[in-house]
This record gives structure tokens, sequence and C-alpha cells, in this order.
């Protein structure tokens, strides 16, 4: 089941190709995740505001990338 919805969300609309804008934002959506619970644990600090600002600066790169990518075939 997992492993069908993370198929779905990494591939284009035939399922077949994967995406590789989507599955470089997947996988920078959770490095960042990861690296922010380390500078946590090791700093016992979290601002709110960088946090923000790092993941919308992931999501909007992430969202260009789609908006350049939508006229290209596949």
């Amino acid at each position: 089941m997992l492993v069908k919805v993370i198929h779905d969300w990494l591939t284009e609309p035939d399922n077949k190709t994967y995406c590789l804008v989507k599955a470089i934002a997947a996988s920078g959506t959770l490095v960042f995740f990861g690296c922010s619970i380390v500078h946590v644990v090791a700093n016992h600090v979290f601002n709110f505001t960088d946090f923000g600002v790092g993941l919308g600066s992931i999501m909007a790169g992430a969202g260009g990338g789609l908006m350049l990518k939508k006229d290209t075939p596949q």
C-alpha cells in the first residue's frame, strides 16, 4: 500500500515514468527535515522563522521546477 502511494507521488500521470523533479523535491524535503532535527537536538534551539523560510524555499523551488516542466513532453 505504502509503496503504491510513493509510486503514485513520484510518477508522471501515466504512472510509468518517474519524474526527476518530484524525486529531487521529495529527497530534498527529507534531508531538510533530517538536518532540522539534528540541529534542534545538537543546539536545543528551534527558530520557526528560519524553518519556515527554508521549507518554503524548497517547496517554491519544487513548484517552479514542475511549472517549467509542465509543457515538456513526457
